[in-house]
């Protein structure tokens, strides 16, 4: 197929119906366009996209399936209400007048066994002449929801094309298309869902057909023996056509009557009397009550089985529902959490479903051992009341007789259900699968019998086995291996039964468990690269090799061989142990006995590279001569497959997320790399590196709620520091020209995505430089740094959403001016510079905000609105790095005014993928300015808006002392490094982010001290170090 590229993703183009379109479909879809001149759009044809669902059976299907449907439903009523006698009394006159109604011919008419060779024939014609009607009307859907899926994807490639380029949505409101796409993206989920579930329909219906076609051969060849073989014994019917005839006859559509009517009218024909028979009403009653529960045990078990198989099902549906809620931010969840949802109730219904087999299984067997005893008695009854075979088909015989069948019939579904994978199909071609002949006129209910028998056989030869295992003499057990039998221990008693053996090593010292040196001489990295060419079967015997390690898998090849697979310094390398290599002092298997994973050892041995004899090249690994352990590990790691994926645990416990994966270790020593990069352009520069005060008495620096804390000592509320700028520039006050520093800030603010109470930037100032100097500055820092970590200017980015950005980081970079760009995109001219902070202004921003549907938090200050403008209009458009410049003087305090437009101050702001990475001006140095900006500030701090700063009198002071000419700037690190790593969330870059407390924790767990009994130092308090995160 045809693709087209729309920038950040490739779609399927949607093609016309061609010759691969089913006619019938086209037909269908020309009939309800009516006059659209485009019969193949199914918005116009009536099949919107609304009515794509998740049910299992689509809402849309044609009226054949739903006739189909009808069609073997009313069938499989109209067998289950009429009964074996009036499926014969409709048709027995017809018959009885062309073939001479004798009483010989009605006693074969009785035959149980031909009349359920009759019904079965009858119902396997019909069902499969339904099911190719299904098959056809399933390939018509399936036609019609792939062309469906087309359109969606024509849509979605339609309104990503949009988005992606600024001429075509400079009038569109961008939330609304945001909505638009994610309300695409989830009727396409949709229509994914329906494609497969007509799909899977399509394919088990042909299979079905299949299977039943060779059923009904099956069952035409023995009904066909069934009715001639008595009859040519007779003399009764002798040629071919006679047979055919009344074949068909009995098969001819028949009228309803009345059940017993056959049964009444030849009741006298045999001259035999009616006998007196037992009355087995104890073991009917019983049977009854077992049989009752044994149903609703099976429609429990059905109930459940339904659900387990509709998890897979409806997992489109459910994802749907899940990212409906997302965009509607009903919960603060990612994507990547509806697996793990998914995941953890299909475990649980796993459980349900086990449980719910088991006690199936035994009411069957319950029920089938009580079925064996009343057949048997009831057949023993026939026996004894019985003279004659021909008499038990006579008089008030016949009802017990077909009784005492349904029972055995009910038996040998049991029995079958029994040997059914799926306990409730049964197999078609049974007969073949027992190597029966059905030539030789043996039934389907001989069949069975002869499988009971074979049953009964095999539990008295499985009883006599088992009471020669009794006598037998008992078998010395094999001795277990430890570490095999603590994989099925919980992490609790994994936990319990390593903390004892470790205290145990404690106390003995074999070995100690907490050495204090291990003596390292090689690092593992430099070990790969030096040892990589080595040949299989190369050894080094003549170098020592020393490292230290994390155990990560261990396995065992006889007693004198072991294997691991350890890590250290990020690097893996496989250790080969063997006894006749071994050079300490203690045991080979003693070495080994105490090690499990995650057990921090020290390995002494020698480079090589292994010979396996299952594979050509050996595998580069070290060849211990003595393991040693350093640190056990108390705890059971996760499973190598499944991995430690929970985001909130890995966020919570860095340590171990660090131990399992190696994504959150190169992320952090890619930041460090940035870090040390940064440095480094500095330095060469001729910066200093400074520290400033993490307190405040006064929150400034920055526009943003701090954080208050309280010195007991000077009895005196603080502030922890927002930005480092205001010392920073008391510093050039002081002569220190070029300062920069790399530290922690703290605001008082929400948490999200993107956004940690306390996070990293950078910050420089340098003197005698302005506004422009720091943006080519600016672009040296990044695009340098870029390109030291990845190795070129573009990378790739995925936001949650699932939008992917290509970032070309060269440059020079675009820039925007800020008030040209706002008056282009709302169509209104702005107020001049110098009247943006009036009312009058203020009154004009409300009324753009309500023109152009954009919704603004209180307070609605002048500053806060033309920011939420810029967020809605520029920010959205800056992909590629963008300097925005040109803001307003009202939004920044610390910035000096521009030096040819009044009313705009000489800042600017860096964007990347819509979000801000730098913020930077030529700073303001006129303390009589400054003092009114303050003020300013301090105003709309009076109006409400926490995040506005008061007046720093010593700043002012510092500035009255005379502020050279500077440029400064800000810039986050960690943005940056979400940006280089491919991370949309920040708690992935943070070493330990912020986490709320656990409220379902409940009790704390024990500590390994408190499980092998240590107790507490008398005078210190048990609560002394119990802490949460």
């Amino acid at each position: 197929m045809e693709s087209r590229s729309t920038g950040v993703l490739s779609v399927p183009q949607a093609q016309p119906i061609g010759a691969d379109f089913p006619a019938e479909a086209s037909a269908r879809l020309e009939q309800q366009s009516g006059a659209n001149p485009n019969p193949y759009n199914l918005r116009d044809a009536g099949y919107s996209y609304s009515r794509i669902s998740d049910e299992s059976q689509p809402e849309w299907n044609f009226n054949i399936i739903g006739n189909a449907t009808d069609s073997l439903r009313g069938f499989e009523e109209e067998n289950n209400r009429r009964s074996t006698g009036a499926v014969l009394s409709e048709r027995a006159p017809e018959v009885f007048v062309a073939n001479k109604g004798t009483t010989q011919y009605f006693a074969l008419l009785l035959s149980v066994d031909l009349v359920e060779q009759l019904k079965t024939k009858l119902q396997i014609s019909r069902m499969i002449s339904a099911a190719e009607q299904l098959i056809r009307a399933s390939e018509i859907d399936k036609a019609m929801v792939q062309h469906t899926s087309m359109q969606i994807d024509a849509e979605l490639s339609r309104l990503r094309s949009k988005q992606g380029d600024p001429s075509q949505r400079q009038e569109t409101d961008i939330e609304s298309l945001r909505k638009q796409i994610l309300k695409e993206c989830t009727l396409k989920c949709r229509a994914d869902r329906m494609l497969e579930l007509v799909a899977n329909r399509l394919e088990k219906l042909q299979e079905h057909v299949q299977t039943l076609s060779i059923s009904n051969r099956i069952h035409e060849t023995a009904y066909q023996d069934l009715l001639a073989q008595p009859l040519r014994e007779s003399g009764l019917l002798v040629e071919d056509e006679e047979l055919i005839s009344i074949s068909r006859a009995l098969e001819e559509p028949h009228l309803e009557c009345d059940q017993g009517s056959l049964f009444t009218k030849y009741s006298n024909l045999s001259d035999e009397p009616e006998r007196s028979t037992d009355n087995p009403q104890a073991s009917e009653l019983l049977l009854m009550n077992i049989r009752q529960d044994l149903d609703e045990k099976g429609a429990i078990l059905a109930n459940i089985r339904e659900e387990f198989e509709g998890l897979d099902g409806n997992y489109y549906r459910d994802k749907v529902a899940f990212l409906e809620e997302l965009a509607d931010g009903e919960h603060q969840h990612d994507i990547s959490d509806f697996d793990v949802f998914h995941a953890r109730r299909k475990h649980e219904v796993t459980r349900q479903l086990i449980n719910a087999e088991a006690e199936y299984d035994e009411a069957r067997q319950c029920a089938f051992d009580a079925g064996i005893r009343h057949f048997e008695d009831d057949e023993s009854r026939f026996q004894d009341r019985s003279d004659d075979g021909y008499s038990e088909w006579t008089g008030g015989k016949v009802e017990q007789r077909i009784h005492h069948e349904c029972i055995g019939s009910w038996l040998d579904d049991l029995s079958e259900s029994e040997d059914s994978d799926s306990r409730t199909v049964l197999e078609v071609d049974e007969w073949d699968a027992e190597s029966v002949d059905v030539s030789d006129s043996i039934s389907a209910r001989a069949v069975g019998r002869l499988r009971m028998k074979k049953r009964q056989k095999q539990r008295q030869l499985d009883a006599k086995r088992a009471e020669k295992a009794a006598a037998a003499p008992p078998k010395t057990p094999k001795a277990g291996n430890a570490e095999d039998e603590e994989k099925d221990l919980t992490p609790n008693q994994y936990f319990e039964i390593r903390s004892r053996a470790v205290n145990k090593l404690r106390e003995n010292h074999r070995p100690n468990p907490y050495p204090h040196k291990f003596h390292v001489n090689t690092d593992l990295r430099e070990f790969l690269k030096e040892y990589k060419d080595l040949k299989t079967g190369e050894l080094r015997k003549d170098v020592e090799v020393r490292i230290g390690a994390r155990i990560y898998t261990k396995r065992a090849s006889g007693a004198n061989l072991r294997f691991y697979d350890v890590r250290a310094e990020g690097a893996r390398i496989q250790v080969m142990c063997q006894s006749q290599e071994s050079t300490s002092n203690i045991p080979f298997l003693d070495q080994h006995e105490h090690l499990r994973r995650g057990d921090v050892i020290g390995i002494k041995g020698f480079p090589g590279r292994t010979s396996p004899k299952n594979r050509a090249e050996g595998e580069l690994s070290i060849f211990a001569q003595e393991i040693i352990l350093l640190s056990p590990c108390l705890h059971q790691l996760p499973g190598e497959h499944y991995g430690f994926k929970d985001q909130e645990q890995r966020h919570r416990r860095r340590y171990l997320d660090l131990i399992m994966n190696d994504q959150t270790r190169n992320t952090l020593t890619t930041r460090s790399r940035m870090i040390s990069r940064i440095r480094r352009f500095f330095d060469q520069r001729d910066f200093i590196e400074v520290e400033t005060p993490m307190m405040n008495q006064i929150a400034g620096g920055a526009t943003a709620k701090p954080f208050t804390t309280f010195h007991n000592e000077y009895d005196q509320e603080l502030f922890m520091r927002v930005a480092p700028e205001l010392y920073l520039k008391e510093l050039i006050v002081g002569g220190l020209e070029r300062v920069y520093e790399i530290g922690r800030q703290f605001r008082n603010e929400g948490a999200d995505l993107t956004h940690n109470p306390e996070f990293t930037t950078l910050e420089f100032y340098q003197a005698f430089a302005d506004m422009y100097d720091i943006m080519e500055m600016t672009e040296d820092l990044v695009s340098g740094l870029v390109q030291h970590v990845t190795g070129g200017h573009n990378t790739t980015y995925h936001t949650q959403t699932g939008e992917t950005f290509e970032v070309n980081w060269a440059k020079p970079w675009k820039r925007v001016e800020m008030i040209p760009a706002l008056e282009e995109a709302t169509g209104e001219k702005f107020p001049p510079g110098d009247q943006l902070h009036t009312k009058e202004t203020n009154d004009f921003l409300k009324r753009v905000l309500q023109k152009v549907n954009v919704e603004c938090s209180p307070p609605l200050t002048n500053a806060r609105m033309i920011d939420k403008l810029v967020g809605e209009f520029i920010e959205e458009k800056c992909i590629n790095p963008t300097f925005i410049t040109g803001h307003p003087q009202m939004m920044s305090p610390l910035a000096k005014y521009h030096r040819s437009d009044k009313g705009i101050c000489e800042r600017f702001e860096a964007f990347v993928c819509k979000k801000e990475i730098v913020n930077a001006y030529t700073e303001l140095n006129d303390p009589f300015d400054q003092r009114l900006r303050f003020e300013e500030q301090a105003l709309q701090k009076a109006q409400g808006d926490d995040e506005a700063q008061l007046i720093d009198h010593t700043f002012l002071d510092a500035l009255e002392h005379a502020l050279p000419p500077t440029g400064g700037f800000g810039m986050g690190i960690d943005r940056m490094v979400m940006f280089l790593t491919d991370n949309y969330s920040i708690r992935e870059v943070l070493s330990f982010p912020f986490m709320k407390e656990e409220k379902d924790r409940g009790k704390i767990k024990a500590a390994a001290a408190e499980e092998v009994g240590i107790e507490v130092k008398p005078g210190v308090s048990e609560d002394v170090g119990l802490g949460k995160k």
